[in-house]
């Protein structure tokens, strides 16, 4: 199908501040109401010119040039469509809903004995409908700290540049563009130790799990106090001596992975404190927008298939990239509950990998609870090998089937088996070959259909790789505009 579309181009100038440079910038530009594809530049500041621009302020020249493909079926009511030759129809809300988002990100490193880091974060969004108008727009943009925004003000000047493609046609986004970035990349950054810097918030966990649970934080530093997820493992786990140790260095390892792990689809761990229980507390970035599920039903009538759909995509690329660094990381507990939503509302991964903590945890104690959570989301081989009493490490493979199980809860708002009242009764389901029901009130697309059939092969090898099903997905959700 002949979809007209555009490119747009948009180049990061300079980056400016009231205060001395330090350090090291990292920006970020994405099209937020299009998503189909991410500019990223990184900025030693330290090596550039100094501009004097006559404001009084030091500018950094950036000069990169981030390219995007635009589709044009919601454009602005002034641009004309080639294959018909009409005006688009757009509302005049929605032409001043479009907007870059702007991300910054310096990294001081300071000169004393202990090599003290500081990490800023700055947000920002430059309006485009100047860009809809003349096709073209140039100005400083302010980005701002939300803890420090009077001392972490910064400016950064973008040239957006906006060329309709007549007539060819630019290629839909391809997943192994967006993953060629991130395939095997890690964070440089060392790990952080927070002891002492974050707290507990209220009397009661978030969310609770067999072998951990998660509290809501508060993390204090120079940059002033910003709400944390904390995951704290339990003080109850009466793990002998040998085996409390075995699952400290377990623990310490599987944080190691989590923090070297540098994707947007993917949990960022901010770093560990060691003064809320036996074991190192993992301290991650609190997510507003809640999980998949709470996301969607925020949204209410917003929540189009086309969304949940773009969702879908970004777990899946967050499931490749776990997948493609080494040693390979098996997400182990996907489900709804572990797929977060970030301020950008794009999802993220979280959870992933700590069966093998689970492992050496479950060595000593079982919990049904914790067991039953996940049981909905089990792959047929899983499910019968517990229902033999075999401990099963999860595989990639088991990745695919849960993959499936999500497509089905994302876009039905269903559980897996939600016709099934007890965890038995599922597991006895999945191991006898039973694939998750379709809801009978409601209509998935055969596209997402054959996906999800697909990932419920019985033969693990049999089920595509999840390479491919990020690159169809993406397809899919390219298409899913004239859905």
């Amino acid at each position: 199908m002949s979809v007209t579309e555009a490119r747009f181009d948009v180049t990061l100038i300079a980056v400016r501040q009231n205060e001395a440079w330090k350090g090291k910038f990292y920006c970020t530009v994405s099209v937020g109401w299009e998503d189909t594809a991410r500019g990223v530049g990184d900025i030693d500041t330290e090596s550039g010119d100094i501009l004097d621009d006559g404001s009084g302020s030091q500018a950094i020249p950036v000069n990169k040039t981030l390219k995007f493909a635009i589709r044009l079926n919601r454009w602005h009511r002034g641009i004309s469509d080639p294959g018909n030759k009409r005006l688009l129809p757009v509302t005049n809300d929605e032409r001043l809903d479009r907007q870059l988002d702007l991300k910054v990100m310096q990294t001081i490193e300071y000169d004393d004995d202990e090599g003290t880091k500081e990490t800023i974060h700055y947000v920002g969004k430059a309006p485009m409908h100047q860009v809809f108008d003349s096709g073209i727009v140039e100005d400083w943009f302010p980005l701002t700290n939300d803890f420090y925004p009077e001392r972490h003000g910064i400016e950064i000047c973008v040239r957006a540049v906006f060329s309709p493609i007549q007539p060819e046609r630019v290629p839909e986004p391809q997943l192994s563009n967006t993953l060629s970035s991130y395939s095997g990349r890690r964070n440089p950054e060392q790990l952080q130790d927070l002891t002492g810097q974050v707290v507990k918030v209220g009397s009661t966990a978030f969310a609770w799990g067999g072998f951990s649970d998660v509290w809501v934080g508060e993390w204090t530093d120079s940059q002033g106090t910003r709400k944390v997820a904390i995951k704290i493992l339990h003080s109850s786990l009466n793990l002998p001596k040998g085996e409390e140790d075995k699952l400290r260095r377990r623990l310490r390892r599987e944080i190691k992975v989590w923090q070297s792990l540098d994707h947007p689809n993917v949990v960022k761990l901010l770093g560990i404190c060691t003064d809320l229980g036996p074991f190192p507390s993992m301290v991650s970035a609190w997510h507003e927008r809640g999980n998949a599920a709470k996301y969607l039903e925020s949204l209410g009538n917003r929540a189009t298939l086309r969304v949940k759909v773009k969702l879908l995509t970004e777990v899946a690329r967050g499931i490749e990239y776990l997948h493609s660094v080494s040693p390979q990381i098996v997400h182990g507990d996907l489900k709804g509950a572990n797929i977060l939503v970030n301020d950008a509302e794009e999802a993220c991964l979280t959870d992933f990998g700590l069966s093998k903590i689970d492992e050496v945890a479950s060595s000593s104690t079982f919990s049904t609870s914790s067991f039953s959570a996940t049981v909905r989301w089990m792959a047929r081989e899983m499910a019968e090998a517990v229902s033999d009493d075999v401990f099963f490490l999860p595989t990639v493979w088991t990745d695919i089937w849960a993959y499936g199980c999500v497509i089905l809860e994302i876009i039905t708002g269903q559980v897996p088996y939600y016709d099934k009242k007890n965890e038995p009764s599922v597991l006895v389901s999945i191991a006898s070959g039973k694939s998750p029901k379709i809801p009978d009130n409601v209509s998935i697309r055969l596209e997402l259909q054959d996906v999800m059939e697909r990932c419920w092969l019985k033969e693990p090898s049999e089920r595509p790789s999840i390479s491919e099903i990020a690159q169809q997905m993406s397809r899919l959700w390219a298409e899913s505009e004239d859905w």
